[in-house]
């Protein structure tokens, strides 16, 4: 008996591109959460966002990108760290110790870390003045909005993972933006800010490259 194999050569496929900021769930009720949310991916401004847990590897990397972008981030933790430090370099006023009663005037989203309950006393602040609040998840998907998304899950390696792709894509000239779940040096920690659209390469002016450490425990 003998075996004849032919190779596939699958269609080449265009990925589909959302301009920044929109969203068609076919759901009217959403419609304001969606506009809120889109502030994180630099729909509209001023963009005033609360981080609960902000020392975290994701959550400061989200908060610094955030910031460099223009957004206005405050942010809170239970202790202190070498990340409250840089945070607090970069602009953002962290409060460590004990949970505040109330959020800085004017937030407009306030984003929680995955160890946060909903019954978070800022939480229910954010709740009683009718401010937008959700976890780190949904507002790194809605980061991904409008860019070249590439998202790293995986039960062992992810971060090795997303930091050795993100790597490659800098020495590639993509300038990539970087969220992973860990510090790496030749990253310059633990998040990166590349470019909004693609510099450089067949790919230029394509939407600028996100790759994230995307899974959560919950």
């Amino acid at each position: 008996m003998s075996t004849h194999h032919t190779d596939t050569v699958l269609p080449e496929v265009q990925p589909e591109v959302q301009p920044l900021g929109t969203h068609d769930n076919g759901a009217k009720a959403d419609a304001a959460r969606v506009e809120v949310k889109s502030s994180i991916a630099g729909g509209r401004d001023p963009r005033r966002m609360h981080f609960i847990g902000i020392g975290g590897c994701g959550m400061s990397g989200l908060a610094l990108m955030l910031r460099s972008r223009g957004a206005v981030v405050t942010g809170s933790d239970q202790s202190h760290s070498p990340m409250i430090d840089r945070l607090d370099r970069a602009g953002i006023p962290v409060r460590v110790g004990t949970a505040m009663q109330s959020i800085p005037e004017g937030t407009e989203l306030v984003v929680a870390s995955a160890a946060v309950k909903p019954d978070h006393p800022e939480i229910l602040a954010a709740q009683a003045k009718g401010v937008e609040w959700t976890s780190y998840a949904e507002a790194l998907g809605e980061t991904q909005r409008g860019m070249t998304a590439v998202s790293i899950a995986g039960t062992h390696g992810k971060s090795t993972t997303t930091a050795m792709t993100s790597w490659i894509g800098v020495r590639c000239g993509l300038d990539p933006s970087v969220i992973v779940g860990a510090t790496c040096n030749q990253l310059g920690g633990g998040s990166r800010t590349g470019a909004l659209r693609i510099p450089s390469g067949r790919l230029e002016g394509m939407p600028g490259v996100l790759v994230c450490e995307a899974c959560e425990f919950n």
